[in-house]
């Protein structure tokens, strides 16, 4: 445990650490960087940290509660550039996002997971999310009134004031 914690901390100056709160325990260094960014963006750090995943998560995380996000980023895109990548099971997507954008996109189902891995990996979270609810509702149209459980009302014949006896 104590070895995980050094390495969460690993990279960070001491007025980045000293300018922290507290330092968190692994566990929620872990889940503060699951909070913002993904198991996707863990690997790819893992790779350029040369850590297993669990530590990039927990070193990421640290480097998040001391401020240091820039930090992050700036590894992310290292490792990005370093050609570190996501597989689709990282991505965090199930095999129904992966159909309905098949389905959306036209393309078999291993493309559109081939798709998404390479969204991710390139930083594009929020437009893979995007893609995906499109994709899940693209193929609902939209329900006629008689669906919805009402009855249509029929027309009522207007009627003409001079017609009414008193």
């Amino acid at each position: 445990m104590k070895r995980r914690h050094t390495l969460a901390t690993a990279g960070l100056s001491i007025a980045q650490l000293w300018a922290a709160q507290a330092i968190a325990s692994p566990e929620d260094d872990s889940m503060r960087f699951l909070g913002t960014y993904n198991y996707c963006d863990a690997s790819i750090l893992a790779g350029h940290w040369n850590v297993s995943t669990g530590d990039a998560k927990i070193r990421g995380g640290a480097k998040m509660g001391a401020n240091a996000t820039r930090v992050l980023e700036d590894a992310l895109r290292s490792g990005r550039n370093a050609r570190n990548f996501c597989g689709w099971s990282d991505t965090g997507f199930t095999y129904e996002d992966a159909q309905a954008l098949a389905e959306l996109w036209k393309i078999s189902v291993e493309d559109a997971k081939s798709a998404l891995a390479e969204k991710l990996t390139g930083g594009y979270r929020n437009l893979a999310a995007r893609v995906v609810a499109e994709a899940h509702g693209a193929g609902k149209k939209p329900a006629k009134p008689g669906k919805l459980g009402l009855k249509p009302v029929k027309p009522v014949k207007p009627v003409n004031p001079v017609q009414i006896k008193k």
